[in-house]
């Protein structure tokens, strides 16, 4: 009986330690984007990358560090 108590409090600690990834990578650093790197492909030899920032310039001014959002795709012919 007691090995199920350590069981069920594993995976109770291992959810809740899942759940808490998820939220603050969710919540937490969706917040604090500025903005969205692009990421298209011409051809495979260069990608080309276009930053499109969601709040003023001025914002970056004295900050160590900014978070951005990445998406890629490809080059319409």
């Amino acid at each position: 009986m007691a090995y199920l108590v350590w069981i069920l409090t594993g995976i109770a600690i291992a959810l809740g330690f899942l759940l808490g990834i998820v939220l603050g990578k969710g919540f937490c650093l969706g917040r604090k984007s500025i903005g969205t790197i692009h990421v298209i492909s011409i051809d495979e030899t260069a990608p080309e990358m276009f930053l499109t920032l969601d709040k003023d310039v001025s914002t970056l001014v004295g900050r160590e560090y900014a978070v951005l959002r990445i998406k890629s795709g490809k080059a319409r012919k």
